[in-house]
């Protein structure tokens, strides 16, 4: 293992993630508002949340990827939106099964039909797909909502997916575990989720 963390070096720590407290009080604002824009934007945060997706892969989603993976438990990331052209599957939990299934009647919600399988999963008021811009926009403006100080992006959702994964899973190979989820090829790009993160360090500095 102290390969993969000399490959995440000059960090000392990661920090780039969101906390489940910061995450709850992230949803609870956005929940807080009412409205169809509000409950598209919690449902496509909840899904990158619960799958890992990268931002591109998000907004490639179409209507007919999330009545697969809530139907058949698995959801895929499109080589055409993946990077480099490399398309993987995600294994569909509970959590995320209703945030695809809240997508789809928000976009139906919305006044948008979901009998067209090929149309994006979101979309903005006219009916345009929705950018990833858009979304980084949307992320953005509901993070300085929530009064959440740190820079994060929409890509810390991603990060915090991850660190959630190596948090929770009982593998005998972790690491190799948040690897398949992040759809990574190399399992060096994944060691940098090994390294101690916030709260480890608050931890050891209330030992003191």
């Amino acid at each position: 293992m102290g390969d993969f963390l000399s490959a995440a070096a000059p960090r000392a720590h990661f920090t780039r993630y969101l906390t489940r407290s910061e995450v709850a009080c992230l949803l609870g604002t956005i929940r807080r508002r009412r409205g169809n824009i509000a409950r598209r934007d919690a449902a496509l945060i909840r899904i990158a949340l619960q799958s890992g997706f990268r931002i591109g892969s998000v907004a490639g989603l179409t209507v007919g990827d999330a009545q697969e993976g809530a139907r058949a438990g698995r959801l895929r990331a499109r080589a055409e939106h993946a990077k480099r052209g490399r398309a993987y599957d995600v294994p569909v939990s509970r959590k995320l099964r209703r945030a695809l299934k809240e997508a789809l009647a928000v976009r139906r919600a919305m006044g948008f039909p979901l009998d067209d399988t090929a149309a994006p999963l979101f979309v903005s008021r006219e009916g345009t797909p929705l950018s990833v811009r858009a979304m980084q926009h949307q992320f953005r403006t509901w993070r300085i909502a929530a009064g959440l100080s740190m820079p994060a992006s929409f890509h810390w959702l991603r990060h915090t997916a991850a660190k959630r994964v190596l948090a929770s899973t009982e593998s005998r190979d972790p690491l190799g575990v948040a690897q398949a989820v992040l759809g990574h090829a190399n399992r060096k790009s994944t060691a940098i989720y090994l390294l101690p993160d916030r709260e480890e360090l608050a931890d050891a500095m209330e030992a003191i």
